[in-house]
């Protein structure tokens, strides 16, 4: 295999798992908005699942603020 062979591979490897990715965001919408979520819904979110540290929280409150309004709050 020569490096445009496996650059090919590579890429077609990303675009599938973009794809997949998009359309399980477009079930998840789905079925969001089939149980009666609009884009005025509230979502509470357990950052802790996704991140034990501070600043792996902090790191995805601003991916999250690219398109959604964001505010963290600790319980303790």
């Amino acid at each position: 295999m020569n490096d445009d062979e496996a650059e090919a591979v590579w890429r077609n490897y990303y675009i599938r798992i973009r794809n997949r990715r998009l359309d399980e965001a477009e079930q998840l919408i789905a079925a969001s908005r089939k149980d009666g979520i609009t884009d005025h819904s509230e979502m509470l979110l357990d950052f802790r699942h996704f991140s034990s540290a501070e600043a792996g929280i902090e790191q995805l409150k601003q991916q999250l603020a690219e398109n959604y309004e964001v505010s963290v709050s600790k319980d303790e």
